[in-house]
């Protein structure tokens, strides 16, 4: 990999590892700097919750703990990709919640259902106690970009199902297009189509497949050795709170490749 200084953006905690925990191992031992920006802290899935919590009606306090939680995990991750805690930003934005904050809470104050909150809470986020607004969230990305100054950017692609990641994909192709800065962008797919990875389950002998929303995009393939599957295995095992809930999910990401597109739409 010829960039210097890469930045992953991602909406939530898992995802730098199941899109390209095996690239962020490539690049390191290639001599690159990495970086790591999580968008929220993944606090909005009650069900996590519930069972991680042991309570069968999660209060906004419990999923608050979920957050705080998820960020620790996160941080761990990290360390296990050879990531230092100096190259990562925690933003702590509502999960679930960008699409509102880039539309109808550009402005105005956004109260995020699950934790009933409206301003940064996670611990060790980098701007504790900013609005959930997007003029906030958009702000608080350029400034990450600004003291990264990131040679390659890794970002959803638009085709991804989950609206948090579609809709920071929006946020990153504008911002990296107002710097003139948009070639600089290689998109991945986390929430690719229905049951998408198939099958199910750790199967690191298999490739991974293109995904049904997105294929039509001119994918790259990353090869992993079996060296980097195991230690993509072993990040993603630090989620403890995720894979006691979808194990089967996040592990069906562990294959002989990642990939990634040069490009956010077909050709």
């Amino acid at each position: 990999m010829s960039c210097n200084e890469p930045l992953i953006t991602h909406k939530r905690m898992a995802a730098p590892t199941l899109c390209c925990g095996g690239l962020i191992q490539q690049a390191r031992q290639a001599g690159a700097t990495i970086y790591v920006a999580w968008i929220t802290a993944g606090d909005g899935f009650e069900f996590d919750a519930m069972l991680t919590q042991h309570v069968i009606d999660p209060t906004p306090q419990n999923m608050q703990r979920l957050g705080d939680t998820r960020a620790v995990e996160a941080q761990a991750a990290a360390q296990v990709l050879g990531i230092p805690a100096a190259h990562t930003f925690m933003l702590g934005y509502p999960d679930g919640g960008l699409f509102h904050l880039v539309t109808t809470n550009y402005d105005d104050l956004y109260t995020a259902p699950p934790t009933q909150t409206n301003r940064v809470y996670v611990r060790g986020a980098r701007s504790p106690g900013h609005a959930f607004t997007g003029g906030k969230l958009e702000a608080d990305i350029g400034q990450v970009l600004d003291a990264v100054k990131p040679d390659l950017v890794l970002a959803p692609a638009p085709q991804d199902f989950h609206p948090d990641h579609h809709t920071l994909s929006y946020m990153a192709l504008r911002l990296l297009s107002g710097r003139g800065q948009e070639d600089r962008l290689r998109y991945w797919v986390v929430h690719g189509g229905l049951e998408w990875p198939i099958p199910k389950g750790l199967h690191g002998h298999l490739p991974l497949m293109m995904p049904p929303l997105a294929t039509h995009l001119p994918w790259l393939r990353v090869d992993l050795s079996p060296e980097r599957e195991r230690v993509k295995l072993q990040t993603i095992n630090t989620y403890r709170t995720q894979t006691k809930v979808m194990s089967r999910f996040l592990r069906s990401y562990v294959r002989q490749n990642e990939l990634l597109s040069p490009e956010p739409l077909p050709e």
